[in-house]
C-alpha cells in the first residue's frame, strides 16, 4: 500500500509536537503499538536522522520529516531515510525538490488559492493548516472542502482527540493530530499512556470515518491495565474522574492507571466548555 492509500485509508497521522530527544523513538514505537501508522519527526530536532532510522527499523511505521520551511531541509528527509515530507508552508520549491527525490510530500495551506497553488505543484496531498487554530475553524473548512469537493483535504494545526473526529465527520480526508498524543516531559509510563492515548484516537477517528479501527484495547498484547469495561465510549465521559485544578476532565480515567506513576498533567484534557 502506498504512503497516501495508506493515509487515506486510515485518516490518521500523528505528529511530536513536544520532541524530547532521549525519547522519541520508544514515543514513535508506542505510538505505533496504539494503531496509529504514520508519524511526523521535527526537521529541527538534533538527532533527526537518527532518529528516523531507528524508527525505520522497527517497520510497521511510515516515518516523516514534519515542520519543512525550507528547500534545503529536504535534503534532511533523505539523508533520514524518510518516505514523507510534511511542510506546514505553500511554498512549490519545497514540493519540487521533495518530489525529485521521490519523497511523498504534504503540503498546508489556508486559502482556496493556496490549496490549487500546492495542487499544481505536485503535492501528493495537501492539509488545510492551521485550520485548529482558527475561530470556526470547522466551518472554515466546509467552506474549503465545498471548494475543492474531489480533492482529498487534510486537516492539521491545533488538531487533537476533541477536534479530530469532528473534521472526519465533515469530510477531512484525514486528521495530522499534533496536539495531547506525546507528553511535554519524558516520564517512565509515557509509553504506555501515548500507547492508550493513540489507541483511543484510532478508535474514535475511525468510528468518524465509518471505517474499522485499525486497533482496539482489546488488541494490545502488554501489561498495561485494561480500559474501562464499557469501552472507548468511557474514555470521554465528564463523569469518570474528578475535575482537575482547572476545572478540566481527563480523557483517561485515572483509575485505570492505578499502577502507573502519573500526574495528572499526563492526562488529555477535556474543555469544560465544550
Amino acid at each position: 500500500m502506498s504512503i497516501v492509500a495508506h493515509i487515506l485509508e486510515y485518516g490518521l497521522i500523528a505528529v511530536i509536537d513536544a520532541p524530547i530527544e532521549e525519547a522519541i523513538v520508544e514515543w514513535g514505537i508506542a505510538v505505533s503499538q496504539g494503531g496509529i501508522g504514520v508519524l511526523g519527526v521535527p526537521v529541527a530536532l538534533a538527532n533527526v536522522t537518527e532518529v528516523v532510522s531507528e524508527l525505520d527499523d522497527e517497520g510497521d511505521l511510515i516515518v516523516g520529516i514534519s515542520g519543512v520551511i525550507e528547500p534545503s531541509q529536504v535534503a534532511v528527509a533523505v539523508a533520514a531515510g524518510a518516505e514523507l515530507v510534511i511542510t506546514p508552508v505553500n511554498d512549490p520549491e519545497i514540493i519540487e525538490a521533495a518530489k525529485s527525490r521521490g519523497l511523498t510530500v504534504i503540503a498546508g495551506a489556508l486559502t482556496p488559492n493556496e490549496v490549487q497553488i500546492a495542487r499544481r505543484a505536485g503535492a501528493d496531498l495537501v492539509s488545510v493548516h492551521p485550520v485548529g487554530a482558527i475561530g470556526d475553524g470547522e466551518r472554515y473548512f466546509e467552506s474549503i472542502r465545498r471548494t475543492f469537493p474531489d480533492v482529498p483535504l487534510l486537516v492539521s494545526g491545533n488538531i487533537d482527540v476533541e477536534n479530530a473526529p469532528a473534521f472526519l465527520e465533515l469530510g477531512a480526508a484525514a486528521a495530522m493530530v499534533d496536539r495531547n498524543v506525546f507528553p511535554a516531559e519524558a516520564d517512565p509510563a509515557a509509553n504506555q499512556i501515548i500507547t492508550m492515548r493513540a489507541v483511543a484516537l484510532t478508535e474514535v477517528c475511525a468510528d468518524a470515518l465509518g471505517t474499522p479501527a485499525r486497533i482496539s484495547f482489546t488488541d494490545i498484547k502488554s501489561d498495561m491495565p485494561p480500559p474501562p469495561d464499557s469501552g472507548i465510549a468511557e474514555l470521554f465521559d465528564d463523569d469518570l474522574a474528578e475535575p482537575g485544578r482547572d476545572g478540566s476532565q481527563p480523557l483517561v480515567d485515572e483509575a485505570s492507571f492505578e499502577s502507573v506513576s502519573l500526574d495528572e498533567s499526563d492526562m488529555i484534557a477535556l474543555d469544560p466548555e465544550e
